[in-house]
Parts: C-alpha cells; sequence; structure tokens
C-alpha cells in the first residue's frame, strides 16, 4: 500500500524493512538512518587476495567529491596488515594518510610536522592520572625522537635500583637525569643567559652535580 514501505520476515522476527520514508533496516524494525543494522556486519572489501581495500564516506553530487578513506590490507604475514585512516585535505578526489595502524602492534602518525605533528587534547574529558601513557617492558626508551632516520634522541624512564626521569642524546649518553629522590644529574655543559641570584626565578635550589664537563655561564 502506499506509505507502507516493505517488509521481510523471518519467522516471526523482521529481517529486513524498507520505510516509507527510504530508510532501511536490518534487524531492527524502526530504521532512523538511511541504512541502520542491529548486530554484527563483515564487510568483505578486499578485492582481490593480499590487496588493499577502503570504505569511503564523504559527499558526492553534481559540485563536489569530497571524502575520507578506511583502508584495510590483511595477509599471513604480521607486519604487512594494516589499517589506514586518511583524511580529506580540501582538495577534490583527494585523501593523505594521517594514521596506520600495523599487524606488528606499531602506528604511524603522519601530520604537519611544521606545526604540530600529533596533539593530544583531553580538557574536560580526563578521568586518569595522565594524559598520555607510555609503557614498555622490553626497553627503557619512553618516547623517541628519531631525526633523520639515524640519529636517535628521547626521553625515557629508569627503575633499576632508582627512579629516574633520563633524557639521551643521539649516542645514547644520559644527558639529565632528574631522580625519584630529588636530585637532578647534568652531563656536559650547563649554559645560563642572565644572572642568578638568590631571588632569581632561574636560580638552582638544590644540589648540581656534574658528570664530565664544568658549568659554565
Amino acid at each position: 500500500a502506499a506509505g507502507a514501505g516493505l517488509r521481510i520476515n523471518n519467522a516471526s522476527t523482521t529481517a529486513l524493512i524498507v520505510k516509507a520514508n527510504g530508510n532501511v533496516g536490518i534487524g531492527t524494525d524502526s530504521p532512523n538512518f538511511k541504512l541502520q543494522v542491529q548486530g554484527p556486519v563483515a564487510l568483505d572489501v578486499m578485492p582481490a587476495h593480499e590487496s588493499e581495500g577502503s570504505i569511503r564516506l564523504g559527499r558526492y553530487d553534481s559540485n563536489t567529491s569530497r571524502y575520507h578513506d578506511i583502508k584495510s590490507y590483511v595477509s599471513s604475514t604480521q607486519a604487512s596488515n594494516y589499517l589506514k585512516f586518511s583524511l580529506h585535505g580540501g582538495t577534490e578526489n583527494a585523501v593523505a594518510d594521517v594514521l596506520t595502524l600495523k599487524g606488528d602492534l606499531s602506528a604511524t602518525f603522519a601530520g604537519d610536522v611544521t606545526s604540530k605533528g600529533l596533539t593530544v587534547d583531553y580538557t574536560g574529558n580526563r578521568t586518569g592520572d595522565a594524559g598520555i601513557l607510555v609503557t614498555n617492558d622490553s626497553s627503557d626508551w619512553g618516547i623517541k625522537v628519531d631525526k633523520d632516520g639515524t640519529d636517535d634522541y628521547g626521553i625515557l624512564s629508569q627503575t633499576d635500583g632508582e627512579n629516574a626521569i633520563v633524557v639521551r642524546n643521539a649516542a645514547g649518553t644520559n644527558k639529565i637525569q632528574l631522580q625519584g629522590d630529588g636530585d637532578a644529574t647534568f652531563a656536559g655543559d650547563v649554559t645560563v643567559g642572565g644572572t642568578l641570584t638568590e631571588t632569581s626565578a632561574r636560580r638552582f635550589k638544590e644540589n648540581i652535580k656534574t658528570l664530565d664537563n664544568q658549568i659554565s655561564n
């Protein structure tokens, strides 16, 4: 009948329904969207063996073609599996990969390194005691910065005998060590701009231990 839509039943339950307004429901009698599915969904988007498939979210009409992509690749090799998130950057029919999650549990962010490669903003949503939590049971590296593929700088946490936060240079040398007992250790020259006095906001309040070089003004 006019305005009644279409319903396909499976025994006593509705398997598929097409409402008069064009909304389609699978497993639900009252879809609120063009397609609403109640229950698990499998999307077989890979066109062939070991090939990339994608889901495209965006706008296609006579005026513009702008979209985001979610790309998937699966194979028997752990490290080659990935899920990529690609975002529209303003140019029609063009996206750029911004996040790649790989089967070896690694993640790669691609951003505007001239501005902010990665920003974490939990303003108003903080429920735990850490903005960013880094855990690693196989290495003492916490955060590593790779300058050009060969030089590694980093911040790490050490708990072997004493709790400490360490800043390490590309040669693997600990340059600054902040210990849990409040001591700070500097390896190398310490250069201070300005005059240090008893009332200076930049004065060192605790002892300074030098490892291999002198302190210079």
